[in-house]
């Protein structure tokens, strides 16, 4: 019990400083509110981040390796380019491409926009566009890709009779298959 009374008046001795620093903790307080009149409070809102991470659907079989995603995901066929952010997903299939490939890489993108002519050069231009995003933004230079354009049918019409029939979902969609080592 002879060291309580010393904690005792140390525990005094700093709530003491506590109490006469606190005008001066008060002052800097004021002089950051008067820098920055608008201060930024962490706010949540309902919208998804940009920074969320998504996950690339693939699907090993065998001896090979299937990534199939929606066509709205990674291209934007009104610009008639990849979609900047589908870069998440970019990157994901060139790592798996450059660890797994064993020989060339298939992409195939199917278009159900428009006639089947008109589909399947939408659909050509972006297996096109897919594979020299992989080369270029990617760096896979060593990996040999061919590039297939398939027009599909587009989805049934709704019933015109039903007021609140929704047209079917589109059937566009982007495949990269090869080979595993």
């Amino acid at each position: 019990m002879p060291r309580a009374a010393p904690t005792l008046i140390v525990l005094a001795a700093l709530a003491a400083a506590a109490v006469s620093a606190a005008p001066a903790i008060a002052q800097v307080m004021a002089q950051v509110m008067a820098q920055n009149p608008f201060p930024v409070l962490g706010v949540q809102t309902n919208q998804a981040s940009t920074n969320t991470y998504r996950h690339l659907p693939s699907r090993e079989m065998g001896d090979a390796v299937r990534i199939e995603v929606s066509a709205a995901a990674l291209y934007d066929f009104d610009r008639g380019q990849v979609r900047a952010d589908s870069a998440d997903y970019m990157q994901q299939a060139a790592n798996l491409i450059f660890e797994k490939a064993k020989g060339p890489v298939r992409i195939e993108c199917r278009s159900d926009r428009g006639a089947q002519a008109a589909a399947q050069k939408l659909a050509a231009q972006c297996a096109d566009a897919v594979s020299k995003w992989l080369t270029v933004q990617e760096r896979l230079t060593k990996v040999k890709f061919t590039t297939v354009g398939t027009a599909v049918p587009p989805p049934a019409m709704p019933n015109p009779n039903d007021l609140y029939a929704k047209r079917g979902p589109s059937l566009s969609s982007i495949t990269i298959d090869f080979a595993k080592k």
